[in-house]
């Protein structure tokens, strides 16, 4: 595929779909110890969302004796001034409830 020959709107795809990847990287590597994400990934318009298992940190935490498992909380993850910036949203029963705090919280 040569690049110069793709039409704004193809580009404009790739470019949301190689955003979309880093993004997801990143967060991967900032968080790739001490939790453990718990189902699908969820995009907003506020943000990406995930359900996360989370490390304590204790070391005598029988919980976290076999890897994280304090949760599963909601976090939003965002970016800032070019950085990612992640949000405590809490522990929710539902996807929209996390959703209605993760908006509350941008806003």
């Amino acid at each position: 595929m040569q690049v110069e020959n793709l039409t704004v709107a193809q580009l404009e795809a790739w470019r949301d779909h190689i955003e979309a990847e880093l993004f997801r990287r990143e967060i991967e590597q900032r968080h790739s110890s001490g939790r453990e994400v718990v189902g699908p990934v969820l995009h907003t318009p506020v943000g990406t969302m995930r359900e996360e298992f989370v490390d304590c940190g204790k070391d005598r935490c029988k919980k976290c004796a076999n890897g994280p498992s304090h949760g599963p909380y909601w976090y939003l993850y965002y970016r800032k001034d070019k950085k990612l910036v992640s949000k405590y949203v809490g522990k929710f029963e539902s996807r929209d409830e996390a959703v209605d705090k993760a908006e509350s919280i941008r806003s």
